[in-house]
């Protein structure tokens, strides 16, 4: 590709100086005396063009533009990375059957993801607001979550720590309280994005650990498969697993009138056996995106 491309400055260049003579040789006289010719100008433009073109190809330190497809696959990894400096807004439907209990969930979730700098250091404010339409307790407010996650750039990638709260919701006044702390690491490998994250919630009646794997491949155009939500949760007061999901999602990044989005869909299904647990779930998501710049 460097090769080719300092063979075409070449040429440009042979072009441009067959067009203006003097231009090399007089400097700005030699310019000055082809101002008026549009030809000799415009071949002196692509000549210096095509040399400057040259030689960032040839520097390995130069930044050179990005294709649309490239920006797009950024943008695409940045979406499936939980420690990304991304703003989002997302909305999102779940639907979960339980185990031995013969009504299902509906819910519906709006979860902000806000970027941001405290004393210098970059964090990511993520509150998660979820609303059941239909339940065993009926049409309630259920869980709000607030996750502030303080992120570390590292050569081989990112990794964070911080808080998480949660107040269980309920039909007239609000539930218990939890908190704890929320740990993680991602990092991009080619079209891979991999990664771990550890979130602890502790309060007088909520005492759980869960692990969500982040494994997700880039397919091109903005396509993406990975592990979606997927969270094996430890339950300490029972003193056993509660969940642990087997699932894929799928994913496209694009843009409707210049706005940038995210849509997925991700169905799982829980392979242990726990009363009250959820059997099987499907969630799908519609996310606007807004990239810094």
């Amino acid at each position: 590709m460097i090769n080719l491309l300092q063979k075409y400055a070449y040429l440009a260049l042979l072009s441009g100086l067959s067009a203006i003579p003097a231009y090399a040789a007089e400097g700005d006289v030699g310019l000055a005396e082809n101002a008026d010719d549009p030809n000799a100008m415009l071949s002196a433009i692509a000549a210096e063009s095509a040399v400057s073109l040259a030689e960032e190809a040839a520097d390995p330190n130069a930044v050179l533009p990005t294709t649309v497809a490239e920006g797009e696959m950024s943008l695409a990894q940045k979406a499936a990375d939980p420690t990304a400096a991304l703003m989002a807004f997302n909305f999102k439907y779940a639907f979960t059957g339980l185990q031995d209990i013969p009504q299902d969930i509906n819910a519906l979730q709006f979860q902000p993801v806000v970027p941001f700098k405290a004393f210098g250091v970059a964090n990511i404010l993520r509150p998660t607001i979820t609303y059941e339409t239909s339940g065993p307790s009926g049409a309630r407010l259920a869980d709000v979550t607030i996750f502030n996650l303080t992120v570390f750039d590292q050569p081989w990638g990112r990794w964070g720590i911080g808080p998480v709260m949660q107040m269980r919701g309920g039909n007239n006044t609000p539930g218990p309280f939890a908190i704890g702390p929320a740990v993680g690491f991602v990092m991009n490998r080619g079209p891979w994005t991999l990664g771990l994250f550890n979130q602890n919630l502790f309060g007088s009646s909520t005492a759980i650990s869960s692990i969500q794997p982040v494994v997700a491949y880039q397919l091109g155009k903005g396509w993406a498969l990975s592990s979606g939500e997927a969270q094996f949760t430890m339950d300490w007061k029972r003193g056993r697993l509660v969940n642990l999901p087997v699932g894929v999602a799928l994913s496209k990044v694009g843009s409707i009138g210049g706005q940038a989005m995210k849509v997925s869909v991700n169905p799982e299904y829980n392979v242990l056996s726990v009363s009250g647990a959820p059997d099987f779930s499907i969630r799908a998501s519609f996310t606007l995106l807004v990239p810094a710049g």
